[in-house]
This record gives C-alpha cells, structure tokens and sequence, in this order.
C-alpha cells in the first residue's frame, strides 16, 4: 500500500467517524446543549461528515436534527 493510498482510506475513516456521530447524537441530549455549543458541534461535525457537500451550511435546530435522525 502506497502513502497516498494509506492518507485517502485515513481520510475515509475520519468522514465515516464523523457521519457515525452525527447518527449517535441523540435527541433528547441536543435540547440541553446552550445555543452556541449546539452550533459548534453540528458545523464541525458536518464539515467532518459532509467535507465535499460543505459550503457555509447553517447550524441545524434540534427539531431538524431529530427529523433527520427519526426519517
């Protein structure tokens, strides 16, 4: 396995990790984060999870995220 074939299944992992925790988060524990805890960690999360879709995407409410989450 070359280094450049090691760095893009590494890079692979950290989108996958990511996108896991978008799913794992769960609903009821969003409500209680404050507002600008919230933010932060639904636009790292999605920069981490989404890295080519990622263009100043907004903070997701928590009624969004259990929307998504729910189906």
């Amino acid at each position: 396995m070359t280094n450049q074939d090691f760095e893009q299944f590494w890079q692979a992992i950290t989108v996958i990790e990511a996108q896991e925790m978008l799913i794992g988060i769960k609903v009821a524990d969003f409500p209680h984060y404050k507002k600008s805890t919230r933010e932060k960690l639904s636009k790292d999360l999605h920069k981490q999870a989404y890295p080519r879709e990622y263009e100043n995407r907004k903070s997701i409410t928590a009624k969004e995220l259990g929307a998504l989450i729910n189906g």
